[in-house]
């Protein structure tokens, strides 16, 4: 008798067990999950909120500083302005003239041409002299020498030429740039370094790409920049 009731007792145990397994098993288990991958959520949320309220705060602050920035906007416009307005250049040249005791003897503006990015200048001398030609104009060398030895026809034409010149729409765009070679008479290479460095004072952008000095003559090649509305 009492060897059942002890089987009994061991039986009752055993499925208590097994229930309370089963239970931590099949419901508090993924329970647990869930309420793990919920968190991760709502974690990833509060992030981006976060990230959210760093912008709109961020958004706030730019408006409040509106008029600063649109006062900026101004003079960055004036650096590269919207026409030629050569009038601006001139006097750049003037005010550099003057303090380093240049006598101004020529300035040419060329027609605006599309903007090309320039290769990269060292600062040679304070002239802002390039230290070699870029390689596109070794290769434009290369292809003019080929072109003189090309056959030719009865009209004297190049035979082998065929291609026509680009359409005017695709020589100019929105940014635009303007050749302005500058020659004056002026000391020493002293004060035409200072001359050059006094070109890039502005405010209107204008970046010296060549220079040559000779016999007390200083010519300057520098590019003025447009940026159209289109």
């Amino acid at each position: 008798m009492n060897v059942n009731k002890q089987l009994i007792n061991t039986v009752g145990i055993l499925l208590v067990v097994v229930i309370l397994v089963a239970g931590v098993a099949f419901i508090a288990l993924p329970m647990f999950t869930q309420a793990q991958a919920t968190q991760a959520q709502t974690t990833t949320v509060e992030q981006t909120n976060s990230v959210y309220q760093a912008q709109i705060d961020a958004l706030s602050a730019a408006e409040d500083r509106s008029e600063e920035i649109d006062a900026s906007l101004a003079a960055l416009r004036t650096e590269i302005a919207a026409t030629p307005k050569l009038d601006d250049v001139f006097e750049i040249v003037a005010k550099a003239a003057e303090p380093n005791q240049a006598t101004i003897e020529s300035i040419i503006a060329a027609e605006p041409t599309a903007f090309a990015a320039r290769p990269a200048v060292v600062d040679v001398g304070g002239l802002g002299r390039p230290t070699e030609a870029p390689e596109e104009v070794a290769n434009d060398a290369d292809a003019a020498g080929a072109d003189a030895d090309a056959p030719t026809d009865g009209s004297g034409t190049d035979a082998t030429a065929e291609t026509a010149a680009p359409a005017e729409s695709d020589a100019a765009g929105p940014q635009q740039q303007i050749l302005v070679t500058i020659t004056v008479t002026i000391a020493d290479a002293k004060t035409a370094a200072a001359f050059v460095d006094a070109l890039r004072v502005g405010p209107r952008l204008i970046l010296p790409i060549d220079n040559a000095l000779a016999d007390g003559k200083l010519t300057v090649k520098a590019l003025a920049f447009i940026r159209t509305e289109d």
